[in-house]
């Protein structure tokens, strides 16, 4: 079940990010707020708790594994994708931006490497 973001979350969120701009939780953070992405479609998607993703949206750990940190540079560039396409950020229950998240993700996925798209 999602928390809400307060105003100190935000701060915490900011301070992270202003700490260590590299750090992909804060990014991430950023994204998903702006973006109103369910914390629990990210979880999901990362095959990771809800309470990992806040530990690294607060900057309180970083994702070590490799994998995952590859997962979560990938869904970045969804997110800020989708940004620039203005499908974020996303509206209706949580159930429903979850199936949303979904949707974006298979619209906005990067292509895989070494593929091409013939017109």
């Amino acid at each position: 079940m999602g928390r809400i973001i307060t105003t100190e979350r935000l701060q915490e969120i900011e301070q992270a990010h202003n700490a260590d701009p590299e750090a992909l939780g804060p990014i991430l953070a950023i994204l998903v707020v702006d973006g109103n992405v369910p914390v629990e479609a990210v979880a999901s998607m990362l095959n990771v708790s809800e309470p990992t993703i806040y530990r690294w949206m607060y900057g309180q750990s970083k994702p070590r594994d490799l994998d995952k940190i590859a997962k979560i540079k990938r869904l970045l560039t969804v997110l800020r994708k989708a940004k620039r396409a203005k499908d974020l950020p996303l509206s209706g229950s949580t159930k429903e931006r979850v199936k949303a998240t979904v949707a974006l993700v298979m619209k906005h996925k990067p292509m895989p490497r070494g593929s091409t798209v013939e017109q």
